[in-house]
């Protein structure tokens, strides 16, 4: 039928559909009309009257557009057709990617935040190592007096410890916690792992480690060999103990509770040396090890989970000469504390190759920043985690690492000053003490600001952990036993905040024990001035630590306390029953301080450690490397 007559009778049928009533005539109309719709909407699209003008263009259009009853309308039938027909495809096509994508939007949404929950799930609070059995390599190098009351194998936790004061009205130690429950799981099977490691490392039967002080596998037992009965039986015996992660003890390289002489020095500062450069005995030391690390200007030039090397420094020495070559200009550029190690560094290197022949020539890589440049085994904590073996100095050696760890000074007066001031500095800071030892107050005193525990090896983890773990775990124990510290940090834990009541240093020596805790990356650079003052150090373990610290001993340099403090209190109150022998630890860390850590002590270490390191280089006639600066022509800027 063409468009015209078809669009002429429209009028009188739609007439008649209105007035039918029967269901039957009604559902024929229904579909008479549907069909006449979809005619009159294929014959309308895009043509015109045949006079072409403008107003038959709208009479067409009004004929050609059916009138719609209200039951039609009801039904909503026909807006929904002619809305389907009348709107274009691409805009079909774009509501429905619009709806395509707020549904996966709420899709990903949801996923997220199932995961984040489990994953929340999966934060666990931290599982200390278990407690040392008897006759472990831990427990016989820091013994425990009897009087310290026992302690509960599974860990302890702020809010343990706070219900069991509101239970037991303050007791004068912390209470057993319940048994460690599903929370602690991940966490266990680390400790777990690490445990494991250990103990295969031992029975591979090494006689020393090729690691750094810590791991120190006692003895090598070899059927064909004449081992002395008693140390095999030791050995045996702590095949079936667990070790801590975080003890750097090494019995074989303790000293004694005497003054050295320089001979005495040299000679313990050589077994130290050793033991730092094992690993590198049967490979040897390659050039291309430093530049390895100097080239990872950024992420994308490291390997996955590594460190950039944007803090390191090559040094050499040539014919008595020292040279540096910087490509990141950090001895201008980087922070102040960098900088002013790096004056320091070259400053007692300058003092060193002034005589000639002192120190041969060598090269060596010094990485400037607070922590490792590298590991050399698999752990659970915060840092690199990119497995490698790398003969970098660093300013502290770890249990986890190849770094070697040298002496890097700040310049600060409070942190000791310049090497040139640091002999008139710690005999000022020994003779600070005009309190008689009797008159001295009986706590442990603190000040600090608060740091996330590198133990964990995300931040938020951190935060959400701060009580159990690092200097807010003290600042709890501090507020839990208030008689036994002295304590005032800066910082926040929690919802807590914390402000600094700043103490000076001749106030510090009016107490009788002072706390040595980790600060950024697994140590704090107070330890070095706190030996040489008139207080008894009760330091925390932690599995890294300055060059200098493998050769303290425990209960004769100083009081240990576990890294998660689980003994701290104990300790305290050992050391309250113990006068006497408490004055005798504080003599002894002062006998070290004046052998080991003066400006000569410090020299020494240096002079032994760049002779050896010389003889591991597989490359030992190298040249000046192009671009680098003679020390002594550099003008060091005054921080």
């Amino acid at each position: 039928m063409g468009r015209r007559g078809h669009s002429g009778d429209d009028e009188e049928e739609e007439e008649e559909w209105l007035h039918e009533e029967s269901d039957g005539v009604e559902s024929r109309s229904v579909c008479s009309e549907r069909s006449d719709v979809e005619l009159e909407l294929r014959g309308s699209r895009g043509k015109r009257s045949k006079s072409g003008s403008k107003s038959g263009s709208k009479s067409s259009s009004r004929r050609g557009t059916p009138r719609l009853s209200p039951r039609r309308r009801q039904l909503g039938h026909g807006f929904v057709s002619r809305l389907r027909r009348l709107t274009p495809l691409w805009v079909r096509f774009k509501t429905s990617s619009i709806a395509v994508s707020i549904f996966v939007a709420i899709l990903v949404i949801y996923v997220y935040n199932v995961s984040a929950y489990a994953k929340e799930a999966r934060i666990l609070p931290p599982v200390p190592p278990p407690r040392f059995g008897a006759g472990s390599l831990a427990s016989s190098s820091r013994p425990v007096p009897s009087e310290i009351p026992p302690l509960p194998e599974s860990p302890m936790y702020a809010r343990d410890i706070l219900a069991a004061i509101k239970r037991e009205n303050q007791p004068e130690t912390p209470s057993p916690t319940p048994p460690l429950n599903e929370h602690h799981a991940a966490f266990a099977k680390i400790q777990e792992e690490q445990r494991l490691n250990l103990e295969k490392g031992r029975a591979r039967h090494e006689f020393l480690t090729p690691n750094q002080p810590g791991f120190s596998y006692r003895t090598k037992l070899d059927s064909s060999a004449n081992v002395d009965e008693e140390l095999v039986a030791t050995f045996k015996n702590r095949l079936n103990v667990t070790f801590s992660p975080f003890s750097r003890v090494r019995e074989d390289l303790f000293t004694e509770a005497e003054e050295y002489d320089e001979d005495g020095v040299r000679e313990a500062y050589s077994k130290l040396v050793r033991a730092y450069l094992r690993p590198f005995e049967k490979t040897r030391i390659q050039r291309d090890k430093f530049f390895d690390i100097l080239r990872r200007r950024n992420y994308n030039l490291a390997p996955p989970q590594s460190t950039k090397g944007t803090q390191c420094i090559l040094f050499q020495i040539v014919d008595s000469a020292v040279y540096f070559l910087d490509p990141y200009m950090i001895r201008d550029e980087g922070k102040s504390f960098v900088r002013t190690r790096i004056r320091e560094l070259a400053w007692l290197l300058q003092r060193m190759t002034s005589v000639r022949g002192r120190i041969p020539d060598v090269e060596f890589l010094v990485c400037f920043h607070d922590c490792i440049q590298t590991i050399n085994r698999p752990n659970s904590f915060r840092g690199p985690r990119y497995e490698e073996s790398s003969p970098t100095f660093t300013i502290v050696g770890c249990n986890f690492s190849d770094n070697i760890p040298i002496p890097l000074w700040e310049g600060d007066v409070s942190r000791g000053g310049r090497y040139v001031q640091w002999d008139p500095l710690m005999a000022d800071y020994a003779s600070q003490n005009v309190i008689d030892w009797n008159e001295m107050t009986p706590q442990a005193v603190f000040r600090g600001g608060l740091r996330p525990s590198m133990y964990f090896r995300e931040t938020e983890t951190a935060a959400k952990h701060c009580e159990d773990a690092g200097r807010s775990r003290l600042a709890f124990l501090a507020e839990t036993f208030p008689d036994r510290f002295n304590l005032s940090v800066s910082g926040s834990c929690g919802t807590r905040k914390y402000k600094l009541e700043r103490l000076e240093e001749k106030d510090h020596h009016t107490f009788k024990y002072v706390m040595y805790m980790e600060g950024n990356c697994f140590w704090a650079d107070r330890l070095n001035k706190q030996l040489f003052g008139p207080s008894a150090i009760i330091k925390q373990e932690t599995p890294c630590g300055q060059f200098y610290e493998p050769l303290l001993r425990p209960h004769t340099h100083y009081i240990p306390t576990d890294f998660f403090l689980q003994d701290t209190v104990p300790a305290i109150d050992w050391a309250m029953k113990h006068d006497e022998e408490v004055r005798t630890i504080v003599r002894n860390a002062n006998r070290f301080a004046k052998s080991f850590l003066t400006l000569r002590g410090i020299e020494t270490y240096m002079e032994v450690l760049l002779t050896e390191f010389s003889k591991l280089l597989a490359t030992p006639d190298f040249g000046i490397e192009p671009g680098s600066i003679a020390a002594s022509s550099y003008e060091w800027e005054t921080i």
